[in-house]
């Protein structure tokens, strides 16, 4: 079974790559995937980069995410 799919939810857990790094929180949507290496659609960064677009991003690279709504709006924490 494959780590991830698409649609799912992630965020990055090393500094491997400039913008799609742990340091600038950055947390996407895999919009493709293909053998250990997947797209991925901004959602939120401390960059200005949301709705962009990354591509051959390294699985190992990141974690699945998994939504906690609180309140009016949905947050996203660590799938443990």
């Amino acid at each position: 079974m494959a780590k991830f799919k698409v649609g799912d939810i992630v965020k990055a857990t090393r500094n491997e790559y400039g913008i799609t790094n742990e340091f600038n929180k950055w947390i996407g949507e895999i919009t493709k995937i293909s053998g250990g290496k997947f797209s991925g659609r901004t959602i939120s960064s401390e960059d200005r980069c949301k709705g962009e677009v990354f591509n051959n991003l390294v699985v190992g690279d990141f974690e699945l995410m998994k939504e906690k709504k609180i309140s009016w709006r949905a947050t996203f924490e660590n799938k443990s």
